[in-house]
């Protein structure tokens, strides 16, 4: 686990605590504050209607209605996995998105090249070319290995692929291969729900109808983006949207 996802897990944390405590401005919610309602630190992978597989939801907390008192007197936070079988109702609308107050850069969504073709219809060259180096010509020998060991294509129809749109040179191919990203997820809701708050794509309350940034609970926006690489492309290789 890396130094920013450890202190993101903290800021989660802390989030919950100032919810059980009241501390939490909720002028810009639905949400109000209520004896027998518990905020939890969602810890547990759910189902992903899109990828099929166990991943990590978007909301980094939600929302319980305490059902016989057990969770009463707990003010500090509390883990989902401490929840027992019986003793709470999920409350539906209620996830929220917590992110660090000091980042500026902050990640909305990280794809790997799986749930990348999930999304984008197979589009293994889409995804290649996002993702291979076009700057540092030392770099580029490992752009076979995207090409071909990471996203399954053979090197000559990637080529050829781009070839026809027109494009030749690395860094058209990449440059091309962002914007066009952006471009589909600007233009379908679909892919704008799974993006940035998981609609349609997790059971509630693990979607973000909420976001918690710099110290403000509101309703989650869609926000203008970019499209880049993460920082791993052979070792841990993904897809990152970030806040323009």
């Amino acid at each position: 686990m890396n130094k920013g996802t450890k202190i993101g897990e903290i800021e989660e944390k802390i989030f919950c605590e100032k919810y059980n405590n009241g501390e939490i401005n909720l002028e810009k919610t639905r949400l109000r504050y209520s004896d027998n309602i518990i905020a939890v630190h969602a810890t547990k992978h759910q189902f992903s209607k899109i990828t099929k597989l166990l991943v990590k939801p978007k909301s980094d907390c939600f929302l319980i209605k305490d059902l016989n008192g057990y969770y009463k007197n707990k003010q500090d936070t509390i883990s989902e996995d401490e929840l027992l079988e019986d003793s709470f109702e999920l409350i539906e609308n209620s996830g929220i998105s917590i992110k660090r107050p000091d980042s500026k850069n902050y990640q909305i969504h990280k794809f790997t090249p799986s749930s990348f073709l999930k999304l984008f219809n197979d589009d293994k060259c889409l995804g290649a070319g996002a993702m291979i180096y076009s700057m540092h010509e030392k770099d580029f020998p490992k752009n076979d290995q995207i090409i071909e060991n990471i996203w399954g294509n053979n090197k000559n129809d990637f080529l050829k692929y781009f070839s026809n749109l027109g494009l030749e040179k690395l860094k058209d191919i990449q440059s091309y291969c962002l914007k066009e990203i952006k471009r589909l997820i600007d233009e379908s809701q679909q892919k704008k729900d799974y993006v940035f708050t998981g609609k349609n794509t997790f059971d509630e309350p693990y979607c973000a109808t909420y976001s918690f940034i710099n110290g403000e609970l509101e309703p989650y926006k869609y926000i203008d983006f970019y499209v880049s690489q993460g920082s791993g492309r052979i070792t841990t290789p993904t897809i990152v949207i970030k806040p323009k």
